[in-house]
């Protein structure tokens, strides 16, 4: 079974200093991975950054087997990080903070690399900007049929995360399968807001307690987009909802009926962000069933009945 998994951390709430401590990151990577860190230099990269892209990539992993593998529970150092290659280039100061693309198409500023959890073989691609790093994981190399997607809002509260993030996700999912593509990618700087602080996660359930800080108030230098989703200006049809699973990952419906579209939602503080993977088989299908309204595209429930968007 396909499925996906992101993870999504704000820099500004990270404890630097307990981060570098060993009895910290020693419960995320092993003495292995820590020395992967020095293959990395001299890009540059702050150690507490290595051990939080590091969590962001093990955590990515727990959410995608948790479809199929319902006891599972979340411990970073069963989950290893076989190897890390450095971008071409940095995702930097100046950068957008915000992207929605084929995970394809990230080009060359994405961190890139092999992980594995038992016999599961997974593949991960990872923006680190001076303010957050995400990550999404697959079991395809090229990420071909992987969508993911990244912005900032202005209010950092769980409501405020869980309905934006939502709302950005079917957004771009409708998108994508209207058009039957997407280009390669798409930002809005203009709706950058300062990265804030705290920690809430949409699938996360760590028995371990290593819980981000507790949030912190800092002012927002632009209004966030989940002002704009509040406001109704990015509606999407509400025939289409993200519901939650009994064990905690979303699901896609419309209407009643369940999509077999594999989706991961994250946040944390002042970022948002979603992926989420198609069935290229499915799509297929869909282009040979042609379209019903100018625009408008079937996909498949779980029943196998084609659904129109």
């Amino acid at each position: 079974m396909n499925s996906t998994g992101n993870d999504i951390v704000a820099l500004a709430a990270i404890d630097k200093l307990r981060t570098r401590q060993y009895r910290f990151y020693s419960k995320i990577l092993s003495d292995a991975e820590r020395t992967l860190f020095d293959g990395l230099q001299p890009a540059g990269m702050p150690f507490e950054n290595f051990v939080w892209l590091l969590w962001s990539i093990k955590e990515s992993i727990y959410k995608y087997l948790k479809r199929t593998q319902p006891g599972l529970v979340f411990s970073p150092t069963r989950t290893g990080i076989r190897t890390i290659t450095a971008p071409e280039r940095c995702f930097g100061e100046g950068s957008p903070l915000q992207w929605e693309s084929r995970v394809a198409g990230c080009g060359k500023d994405a961190y890139r690399g092999i992980a594995f959890f038992e016999s599961h073989i997974f593949y991960f691609r990872s923006r680190i900007h001076p303010d957050c790093i995400a990550t999404v994981v697959g079991k395809e190399e090229n990420f071909e049929n992987t969508w993911w997607g990244v912005r900032s809002i202005g209010h950092p509260d769980a409501a405020s995360q869980s309905a934006a993030v939502r709302t950005l996700a079917l957004n771009q999912l409708k998108a994508v399968l209207s058009a039957g593509r997407l280009p390669a990618e798409t930002s809005r700087p203009d709706m950058a807001a300062g990265a804030g602080v705290g920690f809430v996660a949409e699938t996360m359930l760590h028995p371990d307690a290593m819980s981000r800080p507790e949030p912190m108030s800092r002012p927002d230098t632009m209004p966030g987009p989940d002002a704009i989703f509040r406001s109704g200006a990015m509606s999407v049809s509400n025939t289409w909802q993200i519901r939650k699973s009994p064990l905690g990952y979303p699901l896609v419906f419309q209407g009643e009926e369940e999509m077999t579209i594999p989706l991961s939602l994250a946040h944390h503080a002042n970022f948002i962000a979603y992926s989420f993977h198609l069935d290229p088989h499915l799509q297929q299908a869909n282009l040979a069933i042609g379209q019903t309204e100018p625009g408008v595209r079937p996909y498949f429930s779980r029943e196998g009945r084609s659904v129109i968007s």
